[in-house]
């Protein structure tokens, strides 16, 4: 209904400890999940980004769409030992079903009842290259949801 975004960005360096601010000109609801990884690949540190909604994979279309009850997103490495990183928003909704090859490392919640955003973040190791769907079953099939990903290359 476009009502959510996932915006995933990312930065090269030495991780350090410290605070990461986030500014913004305006917003109803907002969380922010920073992740710091380490032995990346210098050169070619991404690939893959990829996000999906009702609609499907890398849909332009955000204000209509069939009501699921279950997420999905492909990811593709093309190499081994790859890490895939996925937040998933679910609006008015929560995942009661994660897909079991992944870890969930946050859950977060912004807004007010009747139209708050539920935001996982979820990890995996792909120990082969090749494509993993990530589907996670929500509580319900009325409400949108949105997810996003990356492939972090070792």
């Amino acid at each position: 209904n476009g009502s959510q975004t996932i915006e995933l960005w990312t930065a090269q360096g030495n991780p350090t400890a410290g605070s990461v601010i986030v500014n913004f000109t305006s917003s109803n609801y907002v969380v922010v999940f920073v992740d710091k990884f380490q032995n990346v690949n210098p050169f070619v540190p991404f690939e893959s980004a990829a996000g999906a909604n009702t609609n499907g994979q890398d849909s332009t279309l955000c204000s209509t769409g069939p009501s699921t009850a279950f997420t999905n997103l492909n990811l593709t490495s093309t190499v081994n030992n790859a890490l895939l990183h996925v937040i998933t928003g679910a609006r008015n909704q929560t995942i009661t079903a994660a897909e079991p090859d992944y870890d969930q490392l946050a859950y977060e919640t912004a807004g007010i009842s009747g139209n708050f955003i539920n935001s996982y973040l979820h990890q995996m190791v792909l120990t082969l290259a090749g494509t993993d769907n990530i589907s996670h079953q929500l509580n319900s099939s009325v409400g949108a949801w949105v997810t996003a990903g990356i492939v972090i290359r070792p």
